[in-house]
């Protein structure tokens, strides 16, 4: 052996790192498929698997699944209802909160209220509301937002889109 292969494998690299490709891509593979319903991986490992969970055919759990935020079942669907105290009427709040709920597909709707304050009711998935929440602590630049009293509720489904109410 030449000084850099040498080196090579006095570092403990593996046998099979000095291959040539043509051996490399002769050698069984393992294949993962995987089960997007039951958060599984079916694993095909050539003959000298050692463990029996790991050998040809079998099942088995990997890591913890996240279940993505588009299948139906699995959204936390929420109501919320706002209150959003300070200078937020006459600043376009009411219009700039409908186009922030249908850019997160929320529905609802925004009011004035008498007392100088808006009131905000939001369905939908429970990240999209809490990110309207952020939303309506600033709210439009024109507006002063002192304070924002929050309310969950269940989730109705009574609204088919995000209205403005006067």
């Amino acid at each position: 052996m030449r000084g850099a292969a040498r080196r090579f494998y006095a570092l403990g690299a593996p046998a099979f790192a000095a291959e040539s490709p043509a051996r490399r891509a002769a050698r069984p593979r393992p294949t993962r498929r995987s089960s997007p319903e039951t958060g599984t991986h079916t694993t095909n490992l050539h003959a000298k698997a050692t463990r029996p969970e790991m050998r040809e055919g079998t099942t088995h759990s990997c890591l913890p699944r996240v279940p993505p935020l588009n299948t139906p079942n699995r959204m936390a669907l929420k109501q919320v209802q706002l209150f959003v105290r300070g200078r937020v009427q006459g600043v376009y709040f009411r219009a700039s909160t409908q186009r922030e709920a249908r850019r997160l597909g929320l529905t609802g709707w925004v009011r004035n209220r008498p007392d100088g304050s808006i009131e905000i009711v939001a369905e939908g998935e429970e990240v999209s509301i809490r990110e309207l929440y952020g939303w309506a602590q600033k709210g439009p630049t024109a507006a002063r937002v002192d304070r924002v009293e929050t309310r969950w509720r269940s989730y109705t489904g009574d609204f088919p889109d995000f209205r403005i109410l006067d």
